[in-house]
């Protein structure tokens, strides 16, 4: 019972349903950890926790329920923190992404009130759902690449090739969302110091054991290596064995090389068994459409 609520004693990072700990300075739940396990991998999760499947299933329906990510979620009765009516997860957040923590009081370190804007951000949650989910901006569409486009180059993307671009700054952010310019430096923060900076970073070497800077053998840098972000990132097939390999010629990893192409691809072909392991066999191009010459 011990291992469940608190976490297993042999585990790198605590793994208990009411467990949280920091990696790389973002707080980490352990009910994240025993879904992911429950999700993924049943008979291994069983054994970490020394459960039963009926236990594993039960639990899981539990945790998720209270996180809002199986059934219905669970309503916490706001009377135990002195308020009144029920709250969810999904309510908890988007009150404690733009204000005060509705439970405990104070500011959570993953939402707008976060680093030196701590206590300054006061958002309806009207205001939250339009920043992050329906407005044609939301944080959590296909717009998020244009916001780290305007963070990254300080301009607007051009609508088409050759067109007028203008600053992209705290004025145009709360132009976007109609709010003050105060929030907009709070929203920009958090997307680009936090989310791109601290959480993907963290995200790709929690699940993949990413990071920006590897070393390889010379031959992998120049034959290539697979490299499973890739094939997940971009391809959407992280076991799909023929996708993934890359080289240091195509900047294709997922921390790509600031824009800087070297054109078309060198490809070598190298013996890997017999009297001539090792050695190149030929050698030749490949135009960075994917059309060989």
């Amino acid at each position: 019972m011990n291992g469940v609520i608190f976490g297993t004693p042999d585990a790198d990072i605590p793994n208990g349903l009411l467990s949280v700990s920091d990696y790389s300075g973002i707080p980490l739940n352990g009910i994240a950890l025993f879904l992911l396990g429950a999700q993924g991998d049943l008979f291994g999760t069983m054994t970490t926790y020394g459960i039963g499947l009926t236990q594993l299933l039960g639990l899981s329906d539990y945790g998720g329920e209270w996180i809002g990510l199986v059934g219905t979620p669970t309503e916490f009765e706001m009377i135990l923190a002195g308020g009144q009516g029920t709250m969810n997860a999904d309510d908890w957040w988007q009150i404690s992404f733009g204000s005060e923590e509705p439970i405990a009081g104070g500011y959570i370190p993953i939402g707008l009130n976060r680093a030196e804007f701590e206590g300054t951000i006061d958002m309806d949650v009207a205001k939250v759902q339009e920043i992050l989910y329906t407005s044609p901006y939301a944080l959590t569409s296909d717009f998020a690449s244009i916001f780290m486009y305007g963070e990254l180059s300080g301009s607007t993307l051009p609508a088409e090739e050759g067109a007028e671009t203008t600053d992209w700054d705290d004025a145009y952010v709360a132009g976007l969302y109609d709010i003050s310019e105060a929030d907009a430096a709070a929203v920009r923060s958090w997307v680009a110091d936090f989310m791109f900076d601290q959480v993907i970073g963290a995200l790709l070497g929690f699940q993949y054991g990413g990071s920006a800077y590897i070393t390889q053998p010379v031959d992998n840098w120049l034959f290539g290596w697979r490299d499973i972000i890739v094939a997940d990132v971009v391809f959407e097939q992280p076991d799909n064995m023929a996708l993934g390999w890359v080289s240091l010629e195509t900047n294709e990893t997922y921390f790509g090389s600031d824009s800087v192409t070297t054109g078309d691809y060198d490809v070598y072909v190298a013996s890997t068994e017999g009297d001539d392991m090792g050695q190149r066999l030929r050698q030749g191009y490949i135009n960075s459409d994917g059309r060989t010459l």
